[in-house]
């Protein structure tokens, strides 16, 4: 692997959750997970947010090349994975809209946690 290729991949690690989610988190230099009154806890310079224990399957990293199916800014991650696409690093209650490149609004949401999980099955083709 070449010093190029090396600074495209990504560590992440992604939660298996009891309700069938798989959230999934890049891992910075700066993150930092801990464990905390029965929560796995995450922080990084741009965010901090935690995830009951008990919510929690089991947790697996992985390391990933970063494409266009994974986008990173300011500490929120969004991942596609077939048609399931989930944003995570967000602030409880953050508004969450997606608008296809004509400007017309394609979804919105509110998330109720740090992840926001979308299905874009029926979703028209194209860019977003």
């Amino acid at each position: 692997m070449t010093a190029a290729e090396e600074e495209d991949n990504l560590t992440v690690i992604r939660l298996h959750l009891k309700n069938g989610s798989t959230p999934t988190y890049v891992l910075g230099e700066d993150t930092r997970i801990t464990f905390a009154n029965a929560n796995m806890c995450f922080a990084d310079t741009d965010y901090a947010f935690e995830v009951p224990l008990t919510d929690i399957v089991k947790w697996t990293y992985e390391e990933q090349i970063a494409s266009v199916g994974y986008v990173v800014d300011n500490g929120v991650a969004i991942f596609r994975n077939g048609d399931i696409i989930t944003v995570s690093g967000l602030e409880p209650g953050a508004d969450v809209t997606v608008y296809a490149i004509d400007g017309k609004l394609t979804h919105s949401g509110s998330s109720h946690s740090a992840v926001y999980v979308m299905d874009a099955a029926e979703w028209t083709p194209g860019m977003y």
